[in-house]
């Protein structure tokens, strides 16, 4: 009969064997809850800047810490205060609301005092055996994940109670083992971190270049070296004629709503079919559509290939391109504009929802150079946008080689 060895990975570093040991979380950590008493801060406690860094859920993600957003309090209040003051390689697990998402407190962390707040709780070793890094990286492996969506109850705010956190179910390999797997973990965390740096880097570029390429900060010139025409100020409408192409009609059709995104793009199942409806118009790839109830988040597009036909409602205002303009420049133009911030434009009619109608967006004018120009500032971002297109392939890559790792380096 052939010897068979069990709870060890699929996926192993070749200098190690024998199994892996299971253990309790109360058999290796201290669960550890803040202060929830009389002298939890208020929010008059809080400050911008001051002794104690006081977790809230911004801060604990899904990807580990963020300090976008930060509150604090003062030295005083935290020496009020009794439990859940970090020490270094804690890790932080959140317990209400969004539960699950665990956090490390590295020496690479910069704040020094740091207290969680009353939906987090400190999983703090108490065993020599556990190297604290690995915890952190087996927090989350599939096996962990998975016991925390079992014992997580309540739906409109999902929480974890002390109780049913000791009872989660780790397997340890050997400390040096756990140390190999925690550095080469860590070094792909870092290789995803250098991509989101270079993304938002690209991106704030991006965003940059254009400012002083529309506010004519930035010029460019001709093949032969002359010196293209001044920018004109004109309205919309004489680029733009909204279209109503009636389509088909009757109580067995049905209306398809194009769904767009803040940034102009559309998500991936952007055509929901809806109730019946007697009023539609056909799109034609090209055209420029927005969502009126979603104008606040700038929500542009072109309609694209595999829309080209469709019919949809009036509620989506549809342009036709009357005169030669870059179509993809001119797209940019409206987004970086913010016309939906003028003065006196926010809403139209009496409605709450914020809107902008299509004669409105008409009447805004835009400085327009030449199509010459619009060509050549066209083709320079978007060899831009193929870099960071290039840096978000390399990044996703990098997510599922790292999310694949999870599931077979852990048992």
């Amino acid at each position: 009969m052939l010897n068979q060895t069990f709870n060890v990975p699929k996926l192993r570093f070749g200098e190690f064997e024998g199994e892996w040991v299971e253990k309790r979380f109360d058999d290796i950590l201290s669960i550890i809850d803040g202060d929830r008493g009389v002298n939890y801060p208020k929010i008059d406690d809080f400050y911008d800047d001051e002794y104690c860094l006081f977790l809230s859920a911004k801060n604990v993600t899904k990807n580990g810490f963020s300090f976008i957003v930060k509150q604090f309090i003062t030295e005083k209040k935290d020496n009020l205060l009794s439990k859940g003051k970090l020490e270094r390689f804690d890790t932080i697990l959140t317990t209400r609301g969004s539960v699950g998402h665990f956090a490390f407190y590295s020496k690479n962390i910069d704040f020094y005092n740091i207290r969680i707040n009353s939906g987090m709780v400190l999983l703090r070793s108490k065993d020599s055996n556990l190297f604290e890094e690995y915890l952190y990286k087996a927090c989350s492996s599939y096996n962990i994940s998975k016991q925390i969506k079992n014992i997580a109850f309540g739906s409109a705010q999902p929480q974890l109670t002390v109780k049913e956190i000791k009872k989660i179910k780790i397997f340890l390999p050997k400390k040096n083992e756990q140390q190999k797997i925690a550095i080469f973990l860590t070094s792909i965390d870092k290789k995803i971190e250098q991509l989101n740096q270079k993304r938002t880097l690209l991106e704030s570029y991006k965003k940059g270049v254009m400012q002083k390429i529309f506010s004519q900060e930035i010029g460019f010139k001709r093949d032969d070296g002359g010196v293209f025409e001044d920018w004109k100020e004109e309205e919309l409408k004489n680029y733009l004629l909204e279209s109503r192409i009636k389509g088909s009609s009757g109580d067995k059709a049905k209306k398809l709503t194009v769904k767009l995104w803040g940034k102009g793009v559309y998500r991936k199942n952007e055509i929901r079919e809806g109730s019946s409806n007697t009023q539609y118009y056909i799109r034609k790839e090209g055209q420029l559509i927005y969502s009126k109830l979603d104008f606040l988040n700038c929500a542009f597009g072109l309609i694209p290939k595999k829309l080209d036909g469709y019919e949809s409602t009036v509620d989506l205002p549809c342009f036709d391109f009357i005169k030669d303009v870059n179509k993809e420049l001119l797209l940019e133009r409206i987004k970086q504009k913010n016309f939906y911030k003028k003065n006196g434009d926010i809403a139209d009619g009496s409605r709450k929802a914020k809107r902008i109608h299509a004669n409105t967006f008409l009447s805004y004018t835009l400085f327009f150079s030449c199509l010459e120009e619009q060509q050549k500032i066209s083709n320079f971002l978007t060899s831009i946008d193929q870099k960071i297109t290039q840096n978000n392939q390399a990044l996703e890559e990098m997510k599922a080689f790292k999310k694949g790792l999870l599931q077979q380096m852990f048992v």
